[in-house]
């Protein structure tokens, strides 16, 4: 069985698949049907990678096997990111998916874009109609597509930084890096 060091330890074969079909949109079940495990295993690989690689939640976990080189890397869509119709979101979603990325809870993440979570959840479905991500851990993967996140978003909500891999993408040309991302340290009190 092939093993990946991960920056806490050994991912094996089974944690890569998991991570793979999580990348492609799908939920514990849905890979777990995919995989041919159960969703009990599958939810088990799940923790023990974010362990590993030191993130929580799927969209972070994605990110992260992107980042690292445990997936292959989507290709470029050649497009940007499409828009949800609504001048206001668009100029929340780079920073809406570099903190789903990061690993933000969706509170928090809300706490970040100075929103409720009523509003959060809107800019999550808005954006993953426009782009046809049937869940939010998908999202990233739409991100990755359309270089709004790449290698240069590095950071982790715990305050890690992982280490990006050497470019490994199947398309042939290296992706640029994408938008740094300046999120606020401090909620401002006006």
């Amino acid at each position: 069985m092939k093993t990946f060091h991960a920056p806490h330890g050994l991912l094996n074969e089974r944690h890569v698949r998991v991570l793979d079909r999580f990348a492609q949109g799908d939920n514990g079940a849905e890979a777990a049907r995919a995989l041919g495990l159960s969703p009990n295993q599958v939810y088990r690989a799940s923790n023990t990678c974010g362990q590993y690689l030191g993130v929580s939640g799927r969209c972070a976990l994605v990110h992260a096997s992107y980042l690292l080189g445990i997936v292959p890397r989507p290709a470029y869509a050649g497009t940007p990111l499409p828009s949800t119709g609504r001048k206001v979101i668009d100029a929340d979603l780079p920073s809406l998916l570099g903190l789903l990325a990061m690993g933000m809870t969706h509170r928090e993440g809300a706490w970040h874009l100075h929103c409720g979570l009523t509003a959060w959840w809107l800019r999550i479905r808005l954006l993953q109609h426009a782009t046809g991500a049937v869940s939010t851990h998908h999202l990233i993967t739409m991100a990755w597509q359309h270089q709004v996140l790449g290698p240069a978003h590095v950071h982790t909500a715990g305050g890690a930084t992982l280490t990006p891999a050497p470019h490994l993408s199947c398309n042939s040309a290296p992706s640029p890096p994408g938008p740094q991302l300046s999120l606020p340290t401090s909620r401002s009190t006006a």
